[in-house]
């Protein structure tokens, strides 16, 4: 066996391993979960919002960097969408917005989600025509939520001895709930 073209790869790739530590998920297994949840399942069409929670659990054995926008700003290097599918199967237009964040923000994006810990955040997924117009029709609702990820690098922290890390790049589906919109009181 000619172990030569395996040294010689490795010298050449090598040097250039350490630069930036990988995040993890990169080369291993993706260890991470994406939960949704609603505490109330069914409202009426112009009720207050329904509110659902979203998390990413982190069931691996090293730090996860995450987004810290768990909203559909799609201008954002991490950010989630949300798939709803009707009674009759039909997917409904994914939600999504874009905003502009200042330079000030961009090392506000990130977060460490420890092993065993997760990262969450809470919105109010309303039946307003303007935000979401087919959740004004009467009917059940199949939602799913998908974590994205562009990749890219944390911002290092020299005064604190921190390297810029790899962010792993991806998409992470969620599990299903069911949302029940019913007739607007008369």
């Amino acid at each position: 066996m000619n172990l030569r073209p395996l040294v010689i790869a490795t010298l050449l790739v090598w040097p250039h391993a350490g630069a930036i530590p990988n995040q993890v998920g990169a080369a291993q297994p993706l260890s991470i979960e994406l939960r949704i949840a609603a505490p109330t399942q069914s409202v009426r069409v112009g009720d207050p919002p329904i509110r659902v929670r979203v998390e990413l659990w982190n069931k691996g054995s090293d730090d996860f960097i995450a987004g810290t926008t768990l909203l559909p700003i799609v201008t954002e290097p991490t950010y989630l969408l949300l798939r709803f599918v009707d009674a009759a199967g039909k997917e409904e237009p994914v939600t999504k917005m874009t905003i502009s964040r200042t330079a000030v923000l961009n090392d506000k994006r990130w977060t460490r989600i420890a092993p065993g810990h997760y990262y969450g955040f809470e919105f109010g997924l309303t039946s307003d025509p303007y935000d979401n117009p087919f959740l004004s029709t009467p009917g059940r609702y199949m939602l799913t939520a998908i974590y994205v990820s562009k990749g890219g690098n944390t911002p290092p922290s020299p005064d604190w001895g921190v390297p810029a890390h790899k962010v792993w790049e991806g998409e992470i589906v969620s599990n299903s709930i069911t949302i029940q919109m019913l007739p607007a009181k008369k």
